[in-house]
């Protein structure tokens, strides 16, 4: 059964907000005042959240996919073509509350890379597109 617009919204908000968010570099897309370059596909549906990482990196969680900023390279993915998300490996010194990187898996095997605002913003992240993986 496919799931409205607004019950997804409801949903990304409600995680995001079980999370602490918003912060100073991750925030929901209504609020923010300086928005990324991005153009926005409507088959991706409403602009949610973004989270800004390091340098030009971001994300932008809409209601059906999101968009991918990693290294000046900009993606779109949809949910549907997701397969799991993962934490990128830790390297020595790091501990797994340095979340600072996630991979999107997606069905035909590719990866992309994701680094959200680091740390609890990036398990936020990672929370919201499980489930929305899950409903998806």
């Amino acid at each position: 059964m496919k799931k409205s617009e607004s019950f997804i919204e409801d949903r990304i908000r409600w995680r995001s907000q079980n999370f602490g968010l918003p912060t100073m570099r991750t925030c929901f897309w209504d609020s923010i005042i300086k928005k990324p370059d991005i153009d926005l596909q409507s088959e991706l549906g409403k602009p949610v959240l973004v989270s800004l990482g390091n340098g030009t990196n971001f994300i932008v969680v809409c209601t059906f996919g999101v968009i991918i900023n990693y290294n000046d390279k900009k993606s779109v993915v949809k949910y549907t073509d997701m397969k799991g998300i993962y934490d990128v490996p830790m390297e020595v010194g790091e501990e797994k509350a340095d979340l600072t990187h996630l991979v999107i898996r997606l069905n035909t095997g590719e990866e992309k890379i994701v680094c959200p605002e680091p740390y609890k913003p990036a398990f936020a992240i990672w929370s919201i597109l499980i489930m929305l993986l899950k409903i998806s």
